[in-house]
């Protein structure tokens, strides 16, 4: 009996602490599981992640290319063979491998702000006469130009100005390793 007595003593001291433990624990997962919901479910998509081009309007044939850079006029087309012809400043053959990879260049031009409304002067083109100039025909008939400005003040990036006004932004060191190309078509 006196075994009993303890037993039950035991249990009449644990109750509390038992029941205080459910509670708890019963808190702690409806708390959790509400928190958890509160916090938005950010899913990121092959969509979001792929990076914006320059030229992403088109994925037709470029055709012809037009450069103006320096007071020097660089114009070259795609023959009826596929090949790159100089047009001017004179109607050589240049280098078609250095040609393709100075269009595959531009074509994955990174663009990192697009849209920006300042005017030619904010972004460093004096005179669109005296910037440099870049104007490409695709075959699906679309055409793409833009004048180039100052560098960023961060240095990244160059001011691009479309014909409509808009002021983009892209990636500095792209854009002067398709500059770089002219050189190849100074030597010719």
């Amino acid at each position: 009996m006196a075994q009993e007595t303890k037993s039950r003593l035991g249990l009449k001291h644990r109750l509390p602490k038992l029941v205080f433990a459910a509670l708890l624990l019963l808190w702690l997962t409806i708390g959790c599981s509400s928190a958890e919901s509160a916090v938005p479910s950010v899913t990121a998509t092959a969509d979001s992640l792929s990076p914006a081009f320059f030229f992403d309007e088109t994925d037709a044939r470029l055709i012809a290319l037009d450069i103006r850079k320096d007071g020097q006029t660089f114009s070259l087309a795609r023959g009826a063979d596929g090949k790159w012809m100089l047009l001017s400043p004179q109607g050589t053959l240049p280098e078609q491998g250095q040609v393709e990879a100075a269009i595959s260049q531009l074509r994955a031009l990174p663009r990192l702000a697009t849209g920006l409304r300042l005017s030619p002067a904010d972004v460093g083109i004096g005179s669109q006469a005296q910037a440099a100039y870049v104007s490409l025909r695709f075959a699906d008939g679309q055409e793409s130009a833009f004048w180039v400005g100052d560098p960023t003040p961060s240095g990244r990036g160059y001011y691009l100005l479309r014909p409509n006004g808009d002021v983009d932004i892209v990636e500095k060191d792209s854009l002067d390793v398709f500059f770089r190309f002219l050189t190849f078509l100074e030597a010719d």
